[in-house]
């Protein structure tokens, strides 16, 4: 498959899409862009639209400003139960982007409030990279923020019936994607640790991610291997520095900071 696919939905309005004699609907082309998703999740879209058709009115004008700015993106967790660092390319809840998988040990949002939380956040305040700087998530009802990333425990048992489901397993978010300029807010302390996430619904380059008195690596958890992947801007195991919509990844401040920061700029995806 192509790494771009040319959509040409023209119009978000099915009123207007049915006056220009178009065979489909506005869902079709939503159906196209997600199976092709599931099978690339690198794949990108292009698109042309028609504005001001004979007839279009108000309505019709606000669908398509609405559909040219949301979403669908889909993951797929593939290999064994365990441990990953996801984000969303969208402003959503916890619960919203696991749905599909078990979550536990919260408060409110999860399958169940028993048990170990299985959803956790790190500590902007953070020191070192020690394990105490996890916090469980309390209420996966919490919306995320743009940019910042979270780690997860993903069940092999979707449901909790005592039998295991089978990976991969597809999250899928719909939305405004997160706007380009995203900054969150970083750790403040020299050789202090953030869990970042890419905040886009396509591949984003580390290197060109904008940042200050932050070090030049990025650090992926895979989960294939139980062991760090890195990125240094020239050489390492993740290839060109290329960060996957949905990844989450750590990055580490220098060793005198004034003012740490982060941004993801347009040039970065």
């Amino acid at each position: 498959i192509m790494p771009l696919v040319h959509l040409p939905v023209q119009s978000g309005s099915d009123r207007i899409l049915k006056l220009m004699n178009r065979k489909h609907l506005i869902s079709d082309y939503i159906k196209t862009y997600e199976k092709l998703k599931m099978i690339n999740q690198s794949i990108e879209f292009s698109s042309d639209f028609i504005i001001a058709y004979p007839g279009e009115e108000e309505e019709d004008f606000k669908a398509t400003f609405d559909y040219s700015h949301t979403v669908t993106s889909s993951v797929n967790i593939t290999g064994n139960a365990g441990w990953r660092l996801m984000s969303s390319p969208i402003t959503t809840s916890f619960s919203d982007i696991l749905n599909e998988v078990w979550t536990q040990g919260a408060t409110a949002g999860a399958d169940d409030t028993n048990g170990n939380p299985n959803v956790f956040t790190w500590s902007n305040s953070s020191t070192d990279g020690a394990n105490t700087n996890w916090s469980g998530v309390t209420n996966l009802n919490t919306n995320l923020s743009a940019g910042t990333g979270f780690l997860v425990y993903i069940y092999a048992d979707d449901d909790f019936d005592g039998s295991d489901d089978s990976f991969p397993k597809n999250l899928s978010v719909n939305g405004s994607e997160n706007t380009i300029g995203t900054a969150p807010t970083i750790n403040s302390n020299a050789n202090g640790w953030t869990l970042l996430g890419n905040p886009f619904a396509t591949t984003i380059d580390f290197d060109l991610i904008t940042t200050n008195d932050v070090t030049s690596t990025v650090y992926i958890w895979d989960d294939a291997t139980s062991a760090w992947k890195t990125w240094n801007g020239t050489t390492g195991d993740i290839t060109d520095g290329l960060i996957k919509p949905f990844q989450g990844f750590f990055i580490k401040n220098s060793s005198s900071v004034s003012s740490a920061t982060t941004s993801f700029p347009s040039s970065a995806k």
